[in-house]
């Protein structure tokens, strides 16, 4: 998706807003992520499968985005967003991890390889308003990515591009429990990524490659924000 694409998109949805401004509700927030990656073909009820695979963790992070609710009665509604995400996401190591730094590999003790990239989301679904202010929404998503992406290996390796585990775009469903007051909105949600992203490349214990393997991002999401 090219930036001309995103550009043409607002232009579209702005029109139509204005044309309907009566059933549309437009805000502004930021938000805090928390991210883990997960394998997306780990059979945890096999455990004498061959592939041992490292524990993934969550790390914690912030957003910032545009929201646009279109009315259709006093219930039912349409998110929709457009977030800027700064993902980040851990991997354990099992104590020592072998790394390609400064044009040769080398052995760290560290506990966990830390990644980061910056993302655009679009996202749009349907909403239900359960109770007076309160809202359930239901959204598919897309992100593209804005950045290589990065890893940082403590204390050695400060944040450099890997490249050995690049993603350039995601999508899945996401879903969200919202409250609105006056002005003020805050939700809260749960991404779940259904493309299987076969980039991340194993190496076993003396660095050599083993493979690549396909992985599934998710995310916890808490936003807070404005409507005019």
């Amino acid at each position: 998706m090219t930036l001309r694409t995103v550009l043409l998109f607002l232009f579209v949805c702005v029109n139509v807003f204005y044309a309907n401004s009566q059933k549309v509700n437009v805000g502004v927030h930021l938000g805090m992520t928390t991210t883990k990656m997960l394998w997306a073909d780990k059979m945890d009820d096999e455990p004498w499968s061959a592939i041992q695979y490292p524990e993934t963790q969550f790390r914690t992070s912030y957003s910032a985005g545009f929201s646009v609710d279109y009315l259709y009665n006093s219930r039912f509604y349409s998110p929709f967003q457009l977030d800027f995400y700064n993902k980040r996401f851990s991997i354990s190591t099992g104590g020592v991890v072998q790394a390609f730094h400064q044009g040769q590999w080398i052995a760290i003790r560290s506990d966990y390889l830390d990644y980061r990239l910056s993302q655009l989301a679009i996202s749009g679904g349907i909403g239900y308003l359960v109770y007076k202010q309160i809202g359930v929404e239901i959204l598919p998503y897309i992100h593209v990515s804005l950045t290589d992406q990065e890893i940082k290996v403590e204390p050695v390796i400060d944040w450099q591009k890997t490249e050995s585990f690049q993603q350039d775009f995601d999508y899945g469903i996401s879903g969200y429990l919202s409250y609105k007051y006056k002005h003020i909105y805050v939700k809260a949600g749960y991404q779940y990524g259904l493309r299987s992203i076969r980039e991340y490349s194993g190496f076993d214990a003396v660095g050599a490659f083993i493979g690549k393997f396909p992985i599934r991002n998710t995310m916890f999401l808490f936003l807070a924000g404005y409507r005019f």
